[in-house]
């Protein structure tokens, strides 16, 4: 078993430590805290690398309508929504904060509608990209919400990233179709 796991984490490792991380905007949760105007409903909110090696890989947000942030936590908790000034205590590691370029209104309230769809998802990193799964992990969450409300509103299909295994909280920064936004300075 602890042969399986380090040959997982070695490959995931390779996928996480090729970002140049400087060419994005990183900002405290206290700092966001402070700039929730700013924000919008369904924004991405990319979390940095931890210390632990479970936090190696990152790990992905979504923002909801009363702008609080929406997860797939792991195996204990399933679906999480917490206000963003909650996370405030977490001082060693930063956020990202990133926005699909073409949302519309329809595809804001579908989003909404199919959100609670997510709730009693189970944990699992080994699961496909597909949204009827009754598993998901957080990048899979992200991605499959979008795709889902696109193939739902008859539009041409959102992926965000590549649709691959596995899709990791750092994939989204390069998205084409999401744009890095701006806060301020600390």
């Amino acid at each position: 078993m602890k042969k399986i796991l380090l040959m997982v984490t070695m490959f995931f490792s390779f996928n996480v430590y090729s970002y140049n991380f400087d060419n994005y905007h990183w900002y405290t949760f206290k700092h966001v805290s402070k700039n929730i105007p700013k924000l919008k409903p369904f924004d991405i909110i990319v979390l940095s690398k931890g210390s632990d090696i479970t936090q190696q890989f990152g790990h992905l947000f979504i923002l909801n309508r009363d702008k609080k942030l929406v997860e797939i936590k792991g195996l204990e908790d399933y679906f999480s929504d917490n206000p963003i000034y909650s996370f405030s205590h977490i001082e060693n590691r930063k956020i990202s904060v990133l926005r699909y370029k073409k949302m519309t209104s329809e595809l804001e309230d579908e989003i909404d509608r199919i959100l609670p769809k997510y709730y009693n998802k189970k944990y699992n990193i080994f699961v496909g990209n597909d949204p009827d799964n009754l598993y998901a992990y957080c990048s899979n969450f992200v991605f499959n919400i979008f795709l889902e409300a696109s193939r739902n509103l008859n539009i041409d299909e959102i992926e965000l990233v590549k649709n691959k295994y596995p899709i990791l909280p750092f994939n989204f920064l390069d998205s084409k179709e999401l744009e890095n936004i701006y806060l301020g300075e600390e």
